[in-house]
């Protein structure tokens, strides 16, 4: 579909019809639309990163909190494997940056909506981005989707 612009781009789909179309017949379709947030049925078990808040790192109320250092918290929800875990297992945060030090990683679970949090402090010196990859699980089970996220150098200082 020929457009001047991507806000004119729309959906186009094709197939091959069972009986031959002629001219002057009528046909009739049905379909449905979502506009949502969120897919109106997720097609996975995996739970899906829902927030990811930046702040400044370190430890408050003392002096080692140098402003290079981020805190990221990232909240994971729904899917059956999360939802179902046993409330005695405390699922395990695999975060992998592409370069820095990682510390204070932390798990825990939000008891007003059954979500989970995950929340590290991340440092990395120089100019380049740091490419940070994060997900749950529970032995060699995925729990969650995989969170990816690009931290620039004007975010780190």
């Amino acid at each position: 579909i020929p457009t001047d612009h991507e806000d004119f781009d729309n959906i186009g789909c094709l197939w091959v019809p069972k009986e031959p179309i002629k001219a002057g017949d009528a046909l009739d379709f049905r379909y449905r639309l979502h506009w949502n947030a969120d897919e109106p049925q997720p097609a996975t078990s995996l739970a899906r990163a829902i927030t990811t808040r930046i702040g400044r790192g370190g430890f408050p109320y003392t002096r080692k909190n140098p402003p290079e250092i981020k805190r990221i918290v990232i909240e994971f929800g729904g899917g059956t494997n999360l939802e179902t875990l046993p409330k005695d297992v405390k699922p395990e945060a695999v975060i992998t940056p592409s370069r820095g030090t990682l510390s204070a990683v932390f798990v825990e679970t939000t008891s007003w909506n059954k979500n989970w949090r995950v929340q590290f402090d991340i440092q990395a010196d120089g100019p380049e981005p740091v490419d940070i990859r994060c997900f749950l699980k529970n032995g060699e089970t995925a729990l969650s989707e995989t969170w990816l996220y690009q931290l620039h150098p004007q975010q780190m200082g």
